[in-house]
């Protein structure tokens, strides 16, 4: 669990969510809720909390059925995304860490 992240939902079932907020004046960077998939992995990425990093970017996840190239995370760094054999991306192929600690662009998922 991200520093400072308070998380509200216990089950982990396929279909259930989960949702994240962040103590005192912190705010969630990323996504606010996940759920549990059919595959058994989370949707979208982990957020974190603001202040709890200076120049990091919270990690963008990968697609299921995808592929992420860099692991760099700081601020100005490029992660891309592809899908594998017979899938499909849509969303950003490119994303890009901002000095306000969110990444340009949208989550990336990869379709049939």
């Amino acid at each position: 669990m991200p520093p400072y992240a308070q998380i509200s939902g216990d089950r982990r079932t396929v279909g259930s969510v989960i949702r994240f907020s962040c103590i005192g004046q912190r705010t969630v960077i990323g996504n606010t809720t996940r759920m549990c998939q059919l595959d058994g992995q989370w949707s979208g990425s982990l957020p974190h909390c603001s202040g709890e990093s200076s120049g990091l970017c919270g990690d963008p996840g990968i697609p299921v059925h995808g592929i992420r190239l860099g692991e760099d995370f700081s601020v100005g760094s490029v992660v891309g995304f592809s899908c594998e054999q017979g899938y499909v991306l849509r969303g950003s192929s490119e994303r890009t860490c901002q000095p306000n600690s969110t990444w340009v662009g949208t989550q990336p998922e990869c379709h049939a």
